[in-house]
């Protein structure tokens, strides 16, 4: 099922039915007008947002699909599946424009920079960016310890933002292909943990911050998520990052210092999807 909710009051405007598995990912076009679907069945779903009818269905994939996004001016799809291929569709009419497979896993995560000219890739432990027209590698970037579950440009197009199961949080710089900072994280350069209690406290023995250079007791908060980063996202102005993971918190990251600036309490559930409205004018993520 795909629903749309009211942003304001919370309700439920309607359920569009179609796909035949799981929905893991949907998106709006900029204009709002159409919605865009990817399903545990392999499809592509591009949906009208105002009469809540499907548009028309893109068929491709050989395994679910992970990751969908429009281009910002609307006339691509971008698809990211387990069949380890990365899709560029025509969003009207519907019609393959281009596979990127190259890929050394599932592709967790697709979507273009701002101009439409680049795409980054999330797939196994490395982020990936792409020449949207032609899809020619431009660069790989390395650093992660884990799964990258999410991947996104920033504003200006100059930096990437990634997550992934080594709970750490990184920026990039795109021209160079250098990691700028990571935020938060527990990997070799950060903190290694015995372990973690679900507020985010060392339970036991002790941990090690090798960027400080100092001992973390138990009983401590542990900086960063304590779980798997799923979602990770610029904001608008391009200042501050949001994540969401699967320790069900909501954390704001200054890009300019590399600190955590707020936690949102905690969720029910893991967050696995998400979207940021300009922050901090609103407060809003």
């Amino acid at each position: 099922l795909v629903k749309i909710w009211n942003a304001e009051t919370g309700a439920e405007v309607c359920t569009m039915e179609g796909h035949a598995g799981e929905v893991f990912s949907v998106a709006f076009a900029r204009d709002g007008k159409r919605i865009v679907s990817g399903s545990g069945d392999g499809l592509v779903k591009i949906w009208d947002a105002e009469t809540n009818t499907e548009v028309c269905t893109l068929v491709g994939h050989s395994g679910e699909v992970n990751s969908v996004a429009f281009s910002p001016n609307g006339k691509h799809v971008i698809s990211g599946s387990d069949d380890q291929r990365v899709k560029i569709w025509n969003a009207a009419p519907d019609a393959e424009v281009c596979t990127i497979d190259r890929h050394m896993g599932n592709a967790w995560s697709a979507a273009f920079s701002l101009d439409g000219k680049l795409v980054v890739t999330g797939t196994g432990y490395m982020v990936k960016i792409w020449n949207a027209e032609t899809g020619a590698e431009m660069c790989s970037l390395e650093g992660h310890a884990g799964i990258v579950f999410f991947a996104a440009f920033s504003p200006d197009g100059k930096r990437v933002v990634s997550g992934g199961d080594d709970r750490a949080v990184k920026i990039w710089n795109v021209e160079t292909g250098t990691e700028i900072v990571s935020l938060g994280g527990h990997n070799g350069a950060g903190i290694c943990l015995c372990t973690v209690d679900e507020d985010g406290y060392l339970e036991e023995d002790f941990g090690y911050d090798a960027e400080q250079g100092v001992i973390i007791h138990p009983g401590c908060p542990v900086p960063g998520h304590t779980g798997s980063v799923n979602r990770a996202l610029f904001t608008d102005d391009g200042r501050h990052v949001v994540s969401g993971g699967d320790d069900h918190t909501v954390r704001v990251w200054d890009v300019a210092s590399g600190k955590e600036v707020r936690q949102a309490a905690a969720a029910e559930f893991p967050i696995i999807a998400g979207a940021t409205a300009h922050w901090p004018d609103r407060g809003r993520a």
